[in-house]
């Protein structure tokens, strides 16, 4: 790449001759821009850089406005090429038209990459009257260009040649992001491109109607001259609601004091609960020691009663024994 980049800044000097400007830029559009551009994608997008690349180096006699306004003649093209062709055209166009649009939308860009450079100067030579093209001058010329593309684009929709209208809407749908720019183009071709879409053919009318959901898509996005975007419906329904903030602010208060009082309420019936509860339990605390007392009375007579049994009969037993053991001792003593 620097090598190339070397030799075009050495041979750029002879590339376009002084005295006869705009008809040797027109020789090298018709013999090395188009036919390549139809040929394939890639080499259509390789033509539109080139041409960008001529105007960066500097090379004298390249006329930049001249070979963007050209474009619109380009688009005739649509005319006598197949459909492979046109949307290989239409890579071409759009690829010149997204760094024209570039310029075009922003003045501090085209200041920057326009300005005092040989393409956007009124004599493009770099001799004699280097004043150049003003931001305004140069929005008048893509407009008349567009204005000029749109008569080209009309005829083709318009006619009754099948290949020519879909041609015509092929190229149309590739460069929307850059084409159309201005309402008025866009009313136009809508009125066209509307009967279109009751067409009887189902590939056109598909196409046709395609093409107007894009064309909306530009109008709602306000990406048009002259054009104002639609409302969102999200603004649509914060009128209604600003309205109407006074009325609930005033309903609000009986709902606060139903509030206070269902919790005033919930409170005393909480505490009255409470205290039924601390009664009952009261209650079955006295019940369960009247009931507990008999029957440990009656325990303790029982064990009571027991051991007092107990000893009559220890009593009963040592008598048994004393008297067994008197008995036994005067026996012994008689035998004797």
């Amino acid at each position: 790449q620097k090598v190339v980049l070397k030799r075009l800044a050495e041979w750029k000097d002879d590339f376009f001759p002084v005295s006869q400007n705009e008809s040797a830029i027109m020789a090298f559009l018709q013999t090395c821009i188009i036919p390549r551009a139809l040929f394939s994608a890639e080499d259509a997008l390789y033509c539109a850089q080139f041409g960008k690349l001529l105007h960066t180096q500097r090379v004298p006699g390249f006329s930049t406005a001249f070979f963007l306004m050209k474009a619109a003649d380009i688009v005739s093209n649509i005319f006598c090429t197949t459909e492979r062709e046109a949307n290989n055209l239409s890579v071409y166009i759009d690829a010149v038209l997204s760094y024209t649009s570039k310029w075009y939308n922003d003045r501090n860009a085209y200041a920057k990459e326009c300005l005092g450079r040989f393409g956007f100067t009124k004599d493009a030579r770099g001799k004699g009257n280097v004043e150049s093209i003003k931001y305004d001058d140069f929005k008048k010329m893509v407009n008349k260009s567009f204005d000029n593309m749109t008569k080209v684009i009309m005829v083709a929709l318009k006619s009754n040649d099948y290949m020519k209208i879909r041609n015509g809407l092929t190229v149309c749908s590739k460069i929307i992001e850059s084409y159309p720019r201005t309402a008025q183009c866009v009313s136009s071709l809508k009125e066209v491109v509307s009967i279109l879409s009751k067409d009887d053919r189902q590939d056109i009318k598909i196409m046709s109607k395609r093409y107007l959901a894009m064309l909306d898509k530009q109008i709602r996005d306000g990406k048009l001259e002259g054009a104002v975007p639609k409302a969102k419906p999200s603004q649509k329904t914060e009128k209604p609601v600003a309205t109407s903030t006074s009325v609930p602010a005033k309903r609000k208060a009986p709902a606060t004091i139903t509030t206070t009082t269902n919790s005033k309420i919930a409170r005393t019936t909480s505490s009255s609960a409470a205290k039924t509860d601390r009664k009952t339990d009261l209650k079955m605390n006295k019940t369960e020691a009247v009931k507990k007392e008999p029957v440990t009375s009656t325990l303790e007579d029982e064990s009571d009663g027991e051991i007092r049994e107990s000893d009559n009969k220890e009593k009963e037993d040592s008598k048994k024994a004393t008297s067994t053991t008197r008995g036994r001792t005067d026996s012994m003593a008689s035998k004797k």
